[in-house]
């Protein structure tokens, strides 16, 4: 770990007995970091940023800051106070989106890619500017940038002039990802990443440039609105103000962008142009005829829709007169909710109507009703009042006439 490495040289190089006591009481703290950055969980972005951002918390306490009466503490530009802890959880990052970079004893690359605080090349040109050397001994050179935390490849190339037997050997390092980290943007940053946006897409146009700060200078938040880069602020506030914690959701961002930089595939440009739109890192469209249309429904379908709604409202009918009965009163009076009838399918109503039991009735002989009919007493008009509605009754003639 960086931030480690920088803390350990530096308690070995002070001579001053009570810095030395302040960075023994660092490196304590340190360990913490550590033991979560080895510590496996299910949420190891959060538990890491958490234990970093209580380290720098203490870091901040205005003991550690120098004291020149005194001759204790340190400067602003000392080692404990860089925000390499920065680069420690970038490179974590990368590890949990699958990137792991070795290097061997000797601190060479192994398997070509490799993530280290190292300057890339950013342009060929050749060396020897005469005719005469230029046809003689050639050399070819690449430019190279600052150096910046970066992903990148390194390549080993040989090269000759045609008809030359004599090989040359050089060195290309090209960037992936490139990450530029300062603990407060300020003027000078913003001029430093407008040419390290040239510089990182010279040698390879789809390397990604990353912004990574603390705080950022309020006085230029006009210029920060003018950066098309990538730009993550771990703390979410401006220079000055009081301190804040790191926040993890800002790398949980970092870590998903990140994530769809490594597992999406760069698709040709020919791929996209029948479909009106182009875009790199996003998923190919289906082309028109493999492209699920909707099923359009049959007509036996359609048929036994029809005879599904009907029933529904047969059913709803029945429930509405049920409702309507002094029963169903009652039940609303007391308080009780009515229950709102079931949604039948078309299973339920044919399961319905196969458990229904056929109703028997019973034949009945035409001889016995007959003798019963004449065994009844006839019943007395006079006795029984009439149902029959009585009419009007007719207007009396006058007498006289």
């Amino acid at each position: 770990m960086q931030y480690g490495d920088k803390l350990k040289a530096a308690l070995k190089a002070e001579q001053n007995p009570i810095n030395k006591m302040y960075l023994n009481e660092l490196v304590l703290n340190w360990k913490k970091v550590e033991t979560a950055f080895q510590t496996k969980s299910e949420a190891p972005i959060i538990s890491i940023v958490t234990a970093v951002s209580e380290y720098t918390k203490h870091l901040s306490n205005p003991k550690f800051s120098q004291q020149k009466e005194k001759g204790i503490g340190f400067p602003e530009e000392h080692d404990i106070f860089k925000c390499l802890y920065l680069d420690d959880i970038v490179e974590r990052l990368l590890e949990e989106v699958g990137i792991k970079t070795t290097t061997s004893k000797k601190g060479n690359v192994t398997g070509g890619i490799y993530l280290k605080h190292r300057a890339f090349s950013t342009a060929l040109r050749l060396e020897n500017n005469t005719l005469h050397n230029q046809k003689h001994s050639p050399t070819l050179d690449f430019q190279t940038s600052e150096k910046y935390l970066h992903l990148g490849l390194e390549f080993d190339m040989q090269y000759k002039i045609v008809d030359k037997k004599n090989l040359a050997k050089t060195k290309l390092n090209i960037p992936l990802i490139v990450f530029y980290i300062e603990k407060c943007f300020t003027e000078s940053s913003f001029r430093e990443i407008e040419q390290l946006k040239k510089d990182t897409v010279a040698l390879n146009p789809s390397a990604l440039l990353f912004c990574i700060t603390e705080s950022v200078d309020k006085k230029l938040i006009k210029n920060y609105a003018d950066i098309r880069e990538i730009v993550y602020v771990t703390r979410g506030g401006f220079k000055g103000e009081a301190f804040k914690p790191l926040q993890p959701q800002v790398f949980l961002s970092l870590y998903s962008k990140l994530l769809q930089f490594t597992q999406k595939e760069v698709v040709s440009f020919e791929k996209y142009v029948p479909f009106g739109h182009i875009d790199l890192f996003q998923d190919i469209p289906l082309p028109p005829s493999e492209q699920k249309t909707p099923n359009t429904p049959s007509k036996k379908q359609l048929r036994k829709e029809k005879h599904l709604e009907r029933l529904r409202m047969r059913k709803k009918m029945k429930n509405k007169k049920t409702e309507d009965t002094p029963n169903s009163e009652t039940e609303q009076t007391s308080g009780e909710t009515p229950q709102k009838p079931k949604q039948l399918t078309i299973d339920d109503i044919f399961a319905e109507e196969a458990n229904t039991p056929e109703v028997n009735t019973p034949e009945v002989d035409t001889q016995e009703a007959n003798i019963q009919e004449t065994n009844t007493p006839a019943i007395d008009e006079a006795s029984e009042p009439s149902t029959k509605k009585r009419g009007r009754p007719k207007r009396m003639k006058d007498t006289e006439e």
